[in-house]
């Protein structure tokens, strides 16, 4: 008896272990209603680059504050995304969805103009 309790209890921590595993792994690809997002957007503050694969490369850079994130997004929560670094989460909030203005695609990401320097489509 002691042993099939045993087993069980082994088969439930796996069951958890890859659950949390495979919850960490994040988006395989940036959704298409969101492809808008792709690219490569630089702010006065900012850079972020959004690729097909959904990963974002975000570096910020204001005064003596310096912030840099390499993470694969987990999600979308609207027009926001979620990125999760070994259980941290970060939100990127998403004001102004990407539109075409003078020429060229803005986007608003947490109260900041950005415009996009070059699409990542691939």
């Amino acid at each position: 008896m002691h042993f099939i309790i045993s087993q069980i209890k082994q088969f439930y921590l796996l069951a958890i272990v890859a659950t949390l595993i495979t919850a960490c792994d994040g988006l395989k690809a940036i959704p298409s209603e969101k492809k808008s997002y792709i690219g490569t957007w630089q702010g006065e503050y900012m850079a972020i680059t959004i690729t097909s694969d959904a990963k974002i490369n975000y570096k910020y850079k204001k005064d003596t504050v310096s912030k840099t994130i390499q993470a694969p997004i987990f999600e979308f929560i609207g027009n926001d995304f979620k990125v999760s670094v070994s259980g941290l989460n970060t939100v990127f909030v998403v004001s102004k969805v990407p539109y075409f203005e003078d020429g060229v695609w803005k986007m608003v990401i947490d109260d900041q103009l950005v415009i996009r320097k070059n699409a990542l489509y691939l």
